[in-house]
């Protein structure tokens, strides 16, 4: 299976994807996808739409951006970095992304990896840098 053309409709979907866009994922998704990330682990296509909406939700001026990719049999790793305004604050994330893809070329499992510590809690004056 050739997921390249799978992968390139769902990271256009992921840079353009606003919170009046949100339900756009559904087109990408299967009915049971798994999302996680450092403060989600989720399953259903509604249950992850809610986490990625918190994004919106919070911050303004929100930008996602794919940087690099590579592909291996069913599954895209992928480089990228999230820029957002929060409380006022310029917030940056660099994270590497999974994408496990079905033989109809959705999205079974996306799991994101980032910092958390570096790169959100310094944010918060009560915490600071970790």
């Amino acid at each position: 299976m050739k997921i390249e053309p799978f992968f390139q409709a769902y990271k256009s979907c992921l840079e353009t994807l606003t919170a009046d866009t949100i339900d756009s994922l559904d087109a990408h998704l299967v009915e049971d996808v798994r999302f996680q990330d450092p403060f989600h682990n989720t399953t259903g296509k509604a249950a992850m739409k809610r986490a990625i909406a918190r994004v919106f939700d919070t911050a303004t001026d929100v930008s996602f951006c794919v940087n690099d990719h590579a592909a291996a049999v069913d599954r895209i790793f992928f480089k990228w970095r999230l820029s957002a305004k929060l409380r006022e604050k310029t917030w940056r994330v660099n994270g590497v992304t999974v994408v496990v893809f079905s033989d109809m070329g959705q999205v079974i499992s996306h799991e994101e990896y980032w910092d958390a510590a570096s790169q959100l809690y310094e944010l918060f004056p009560l915490i600071g840098p970790l």
